[in-house]
């Protein structure tokens, strides 16, 4: 009798066990499995929360959703999955936009909205602004595409070689 309780004592032990540590990794990787789509904000002009949306692997940041790719096209290849998708390619407006994506994209490089107009001799946006001028390790530059991530400067690159790239879209 003391035999057949210690087999049913063991075997309620292994099955809580192998329940336990499942349903742990279930916790743990389901919002990697699943990202999250409801991105939380601060209105500025109201002190009530409002829940904005963005895509399925989108990010929330300041109004904006934005895409980091984890394929790699050319650049204009690039924009136009952009496009597709009823966004463009990044464009940074200001230091902290900057310092966002710079942070987000790592030590990996990726196509931003930054052109170089060889006959002007100017860095531009895609939006045909040059409102914010980022910080560039080269001037003039030997390429004629922007990219960021791989130092904390905005990097010029070939448009014909192939990178990740981030889009950007005013968040619903």
């Amino acid at each position: 009798m003391a035999f057949i309780n210690c087999h049913m004592i063991l075997s309620v032990v292994i099955v809580v066990t192998i329940k336990v540590t499942g349903t742990t990794f279930f916790l743990l990787y389901l919002p990697q499995i699943f990202p999250p789509v409801l991105e939380r904000s601060l209105n500025s002009t109201s002190t009530e929360k409002s829940i904005t949306v963005c895509p399925i692997r989108w990010e929330y940041e300041k109004g904006k959703c934005y895409f980091f790719s984890t394929n790699e096209e050319n650049w204009n290849k690039s924009q136009s999955s952009c496009l597709k998708e009823g966004a463009t390619l990044a464009i940074i407006n200001n230091s902290g936009e900057q310092n966002f994506l710079q942070n987000r994209a790592g030590v990996e490089p990726y196509f931003i909205g930054l052109r170089y107009n060889f006959s002007q001799r100017k860095w531009r946006w895609i939006d045909g602004s040059e409102d914010f001028v980022v910080t560039m390790s080269i001037d003039p530059p030997g390429f004629g595409c922007g990219t960021i991530g791989v130092s904390i400067n905005v990097e010029d690159s070939s448009c014909d070689i192939s990178h990740r790239w981030i889009c950007e879209k005013i968040a619903p």
